[in-house]
């Protein structure tokens, strides 16, 4: 039996209803998860290891009972369940190339795939998009994440997601230095997209920042009285969690002057 898919299929069921066709590489990957397992064993030496943490190591985690692990399954599988739910077929086929690169992401890469199924899956049930196409070829031979129809113009947006992980030690509250930051990170995206281009062509950059509920508290301060002087680019959004501390969790993904608008609702449990 197939160990990593035998362990999604426990704690992550949502996800191999999203993408269990017939042709989808397990055995591949469960190689590939095997290999560097044992690259990690021979690396430790018998030590404790730091590491950045992958899906794996978040079940890993999970089966010890560790509460902020536990937490961020629920989260990963209620967004396979929405994704389940708001896309159709042909879409679903598209992105089983995402879930494929998550689930070979052996660290903390994995969050870049789980940000663009979240910015995508917001898209999605706002109504207003459909997925036409996963990594769009540009003529330069540069690709963007997705290429989405609006449904009312029946107009096609090319949309690339940037996900930003933040350092704790170099977040800095002042504005300046936000915007700083973040004009540096998505001028330098926007350049690579467009390096060589003839023609010119519209990408929309949406943010995703990745951190501790601190440092993600410090850019919803800055978002909520500032904008970026950024042509086509989105306010970033980012993943919050509230719980009880017991078996409550509440889940948001969303932009992030909102991010912290309400408080924590207790368990009725």
């Amino acid at each position: 039996m197939n160990s990593v898919k035998t362990n999604l299929e426990f704690y992550l069921p949502a996800l191999i209803e999203l993408i269990d066709f017939s042709d989808f590489p397990w055995g591949k990957i469960d190689q590939s998860f095997s290999k560097k397992w044992e690259q990690r064993t021979l690396e430790s030496n018998g030590e404790k290891m730091l590491i950045e943490a992958s899906i794996y190591d978040i079940i890993i985690e999970t089966k010890k009972g560790k509460r902020q692990a536990i937490g961020l399954l629920d989260f990963l599988n209620k967004l396979f369940e929405e994704l389940n739910g708001n896309l159709i077929l042909s879409e679903k086929v598209l992105v089983r190339s995402n879930a494929k690169s998550m689930l070979k992401a052996f660290d903390s890469r994995y969050l870049n795939f789980v940000g663009e199924m979240g910015v995508l899956n917001n898209m999605i049930k706002s109504g207003t998009y459909r997925l036409s196409g996963i990594e769009h070829k540009l003529p330069n031979g540069k690709s963007v994440d997705f290429k989405l129809t609006q449904t009312i113009k029946n107009e096609e947006i090319l949309v690339e997601i940037v996900n930003i992980h933040l350092d704790a030690e170099r977040v800095e509250g002042n504005a300046e230095a936000i915007e700083r930051f973040l004009a540096h990170k998505l001028t330098a995206k926007m350049a690579d997209k467009k390096q060589k281009l003839v023609e010119d062509v519209a990408i929309y950059l949406i943010p995703v920042l990745w951190g501790g509920w601190e440092d993600i508290q410090v850019y919803s301060d800055y978002f909520k009285n500032n904008q970026l002087a950024l042509p086509f680019t989105l306010e970033p959004v980012a993943y919050l969690q509230y719980n009880d501390g017991a078996n409550y969790f509440e889940h948001h993904f969303k932009t992030v002057s909102h991010l912290f608008d309400r408080e924590i609702k207790k368990s009725e449990n």
